[in-house]
């Protein structure tokens, strides 16, 4: 069962627009993870009950990757201010790179969690790797 967390809280007030988001804490062979600009690969989720399949397919169109999802770490909440009204529903995957596929579309970087969450502001993708990168061994 992945686990749950939940940052900030609502405001009863408000009505929040749910968006779904899917992400991997993408590893190769060295225990590095792959971080776009600022992020964790990861993309919106037409349907959440979608998420692996989505995930999968996203790594191998827009980074050439072939990757194996291993399993469903965690779900979170993200709630945003009142002004802007969203829910940021995510789930995250730890996955392992297989092969590179061919030339990769856009260059990833591949970074020890200690400096991977250097580059990530507080939010759900830096607490993924906070409470996971303990249990990741190439």
């Amino acid at each position: 069962m992945a686990m749950h967390h939940v940052f900030g809280a609502p405001d009863p007030r408000c009505r929040y627009t749910p968006v779904h988001s899917v992400y991997a804490l993408l590893l190769n062979a060295q225990g590095c993870l792959a971080l776009t600009t600022g992020s964790l690969p990861g993309t919106a989720l037409p349907a959440p009950e979608q998420a692996e399949q989505t995930l999968q397919h996203y790594l191998q169109q827009d980074y050439t990757l072939d990757v194996r999802i291993l399993w469903h770490l965690a779900n979170t909440e993200s709630y945003s201010p009142p002004a802007a009204a969203r829910l940021e529903q995510s789930a995250f995957y730890l996955a392992e790179l297989e092969a590179p596929a061919g030339e990769p579309a856009e260059q990833l970087q591949w970074l020890a969690p200690p400096a991977a969450l250097a580059r990530l502001p507080a939010g759900p993708q830096r607490w993924a790797i906070e409470r996971f990168s303990p249990y990741l061994t190439p």
